[in-house]
């Protein structure tokens, strides 16, 4: 496995059933919009690129291209508004959160012997 769509999809499949801190559980893969598999994606290539990234680096890899299309913080998960409830600093996020981060983090090192720069 080294295509960045296969492995943003076991990531995103192992912590998408860790409810976010509205409540909600994020879409499973195959109901995510293309633009959101394209980001997950690149910020897979974007970690594998860079190794040992901190939790707090992915936390705000995520977060980037959210708010450079609109996204801000809010107190549920809406894609009509633009609103994320975990758009917050790293520091503030509840520990659910962050252990997302730190499954992303982990897993993005497990993966990383077979990616091979999308060849």
């Amino acid at each position: 496995m080294k295509d960045v769509y296969d492995i943003a999809k076991v990531i995103h499949g192992a912590t998408s059933v860790i409810p976010r801190p509205d409540g909600s559980l994020p879409a499973q893969w195959g109901e995510l919009t293309g633009l959101d598999r394209t980001r997950a994606a690149a910020a897979v290539e974007r970690l594998l690129m860079f190794p040992a990234q901190t939790p707090e680096h992915l936390h705000d890899v995520w977060a980037q291209p959210l708010y450079n299309d609109g996204w801000v913080c809010g107190e549920g998960y809406c894609s009509i508004n633009k609103t994320h409830p975990s758009l917050v600093p790293y520091d503030q996020l509840p520990d659910t959160e962050k252990i997302k981060d730190m499954i992303w983090a982990s897993l993005i090192e497990v993966f990383r012997p077979f990616y091979h720069g999308g060849n």
